[in-house]
């Protein structure tokens, strides 16, 4: 899969500004101790973020679109959030059992 520098500095640029937010938040003391693994999660998120705005943005704008190749990795994930939502929303709404008081 190519990254393509467009998502690939987007994504860096937001994910340090958030990392440079929730830094500043520890040290207040406003989020806590500093965890490791909430920067990593941060990171992640900002790609995922980013490459899904693209990707909505992509359907309106057609030059972007071409722009774009080699984000099929954030289709595949984002049709598994859909279907496992759908999924969740079925099992709850049809399937499990509600007791009213």
């Amino acid at each position: 899969m190519v990254t393509r520098p467009l998502v690939f500095v987007s994504a860096v640029a937001l994910g340090l500004l958030l990392s440079v937010i929730y830094a500043v938040r520890c040290v207040r003391g406003e989020a806590g101790p500093f965890n490791l693994s909430v920067m990593v999660s941060v990171v992640l998120y900002s790609s995922g973020v980013v490459a899904g705005g693209f990707l909505v943005a992509s359907a309106f704008l057609p030059t972007l679109k071409a722009r774009l190749s080699g984000l099929d990795i954030y289709v595949w994930i984002g049709g598994l959030a859909v279907f496992a939502v759908s999924i969740q929303g079925i099992v709850r709404d049809v399937f499990a059992s509600r007791h009213h008081r």
